[in-house]
């Protein structure tokens, strides 16, 4: 029982949400498919690497063009390019779904539409959380790497996948 209360104490409301949205990604990829999660789930990669690459520039262009100090520029870019590269790329998505129907065997489908489900879930809750420590509220910070035993976890998700991905690319 003592067990139980220290896992419940390090229990917050970020662990809940990253819990529902691996439950939601994932029931979602197990309904659809893998044939449809693979393009959203590259889709979310391409928000990560697009909104890592360019929210420092973005975010110095607004501070010299606005009244904006850096650090607010800063992170109101990085919040534009999520939000702004996810609908781009949900734009791009709908049209590949216009052109191509393609699909595999049903157990196929479903255990991969699972899986990458699952990865596309931990990749939108890690940018999620990245978005939220970027609106500068402490609160938010606090709940996600001290009050959460996820949050930090996951928060670091998407920020090491855009680490790994430019590893690669100066290969």
């Amino acid at each position: 029982m003592d067990i139980l209360k220290i896992a419940l104490s390090y229990i917050n409301w970020i662990d809940v949400f990253v819990v529902i949205c691996l439950i939601r990604t994932s029931y979602i990829g197990y309904t659809r498919g893998f044939s449809t999660e693979v393009p959203r789930f590259l889709s979310l990669f391409g928000v990560i690497v697009l909104t890592y690459l360019y929210y420092n520039k973005l975010g110095q262009f607004l501070s010299d063009k606005t009244l904006l100090n850096t650090d607010v520029a800063r992170n109101i870019a990085f919040i534009i390019l999520v939000i702004g590269t996810a609908i781009f790329f949900k734009i791009i998505c709908i049209l590949i779904r216009m052109v191509l129907k393609v699909s595999g065997p049903h157990l196929f489908e479903v255990i991969g539409g699972v899986i990458i489900g699952i990865m596309r879930g931990f990749l939108l809750a890690s940018l999620i959380l990245t978005s939220l420590q970027f609106l500068g509220i402490s609160y938010f910070k606090k709940s996600i790497y001290e009050d959460s035993y996820l949050g930090g976890k996951v928060a670091n998700l998407s920020p090491k996948t855009f680490e790994y991905f430019s590893k690669l690319i100066k290969r």
